[in-house]
């Protein structure tokens, strides 16, 4: 009886370091929300239409208990399809330091033609772990105090943008 409990204890540790700890790459991170918010008199409201020469923040909040998020992607698409991304953009982001956290592009400017737009993000984990895919359309339409020539792509320009990290508690 003795040999059996001890081998059924053996037994019952095996299956429950099924996979071992040297497989665990820590849980992925999710997207919970993207937020769009155009400057009107001095105040960010959020929107999901911009006019061509906005100013844009873009608020993404994103949840991972490992605080290992490590890098953000934007894929920017143009109408009619939404298949092809005519823009991507990498970001390195600083250290993770609460599980709900608050990634702020700040006064990115709204470029390029009319039509409808799509901006698909991802978070990546420093183990690999990839988040859900969040995206977010929004419309571009012309700017109704002056026109201006058009670029044939365009959406919002990430390039003169910045990262803030803020934390939700």
């Amino acid at each position: 009886m003795k040999k059996l409990l001890v081998l059924f204890f053996l037994l019952l540790l095996t299956a429950c370091n099924e996979g071992g700890d040297d497989d665990y790459d820590g849980s992925p991170p999710e997207i919970s929300s993207v937020r769009l918010a155009r400057l009107i008199d001095g105040q960010y409201v959020e929107t999901s239409s911009f006019e061509i020469g906005d100013a844009a923040n873009i608020l993404v909040i994103a949840v991972d208990p490992d605080l290992d998020m490590d890098t953000m992607y934007i894929d920017e698409y143009l109408s009619p399809d939404f298949k092809t991304p005519f823009d991507s953009l990498e970001i390195i982001l600083s250290s993770q330091v609460d599980p709900t956290t608050e990634y702020l592009l700040e006064t990115a400017e709204i470029t390029g033609q009319v039509g409808s737009y799509r901006n698909c993000f991802l978070v990546v984990d420093s183990a690999g772990n990839e988040s859900n895919e969040f995206c977010v359309n929004y419309m571009l339409t012309e700017d109704s105090t002056t026109a201006r020539s058009l670029s044939p792509s365009g959406g919002i320009d990430f390039s003169s943008s910045t990262i803030d990290d803020r934390i939700v508690g």
